[in-house]
């Protein structure tokens, strides 16, 4: 191999003056590389603020021109409404109202009626009534059975008995005519010498 050259000064001073350069650029580099990256975070931030107002501008839009639809649908339809029902009412003749005079009138025979069916159920269940006791057997008076057993057994029985004139009965079973002791006492007057039948 060829021996190598010597450098000179002016070869030695570019070199280093090369070197130097390089380091600055390197260390400008570095400096300025985390302002780059605020300066590309920044405009990423801008872009997505300005989309952000964009979509939300559209939105706003797209809600309004919703809004505006819905009204004019609401305002079709209560026009077509409106047409239908008058033309019906041009067709359709409506009767005329009654005054209030007739109506006043058609309230009373109404009451009148209502009046008449209740006398006539208020008699219909009384006559019922009457005729269901009428005819069904009495369970807390004596019936007309009793009362005949109760006269053939008085006409078997002997006489009423005697009381004295002090007022005591002479009958063992005093129940026989239908009263007790004490009333026969108090109902017999005392005579003097003679005897009197209760009755």
């Amino acid at each position: 191999m060829a021996p190598r050259a010597p450098r000179t000064r002016a070869q030695h001073r570019q070199s280093t003056k090369n070197e130097l350069e390089k380091k600055l650029e390197q260390e400008l580099e570095q400096e300025l590389a985390p302002n780059e990256q605020l300066q590309q975070q920044q405009q990423q931030q801008q872009q997505q603020q300005q989309h952000s107002a964009q979509d939300f501008h559209r939105q706003q839009q797209q809600q309004q021109q919703q809004q505006q639809q819905q009204q004019q649908q609401q305002q079709q339809q209560q026009q077509h409404l409106a047409n239908h029902t008058s033309q019906q009412q041009h067709h359709i003749h409506l009767p005329p109202r009654e005054p209030p005079a007739t109506m006043l009138q058609k309230l009373h025979h109404n009451f009148l009626l209502l009046c008449a069916c209740c006398c006539c159920c208020g008699s219909i269940l009384v006559i019922l009534l009457l005729a269901w006791y009428a005819l069904a057997p009495s369970t807390n008076g004596p019936s007309t059975s009793t009362f005949a057993a109760a006269g053939a057994a008085a006409r078997k029985q002997p006489p009423c008995p005697l009381v004295r004139a002090d007022g005591e009965v002479v009958a063992a079973d005093p129940s026989r005519c239908g009263f007790r002791t004490p009333h026969a006492r108090k109902s017999v007057r005392p005579v003097s010498g003679s005897v009197k039948r209760e009755l």
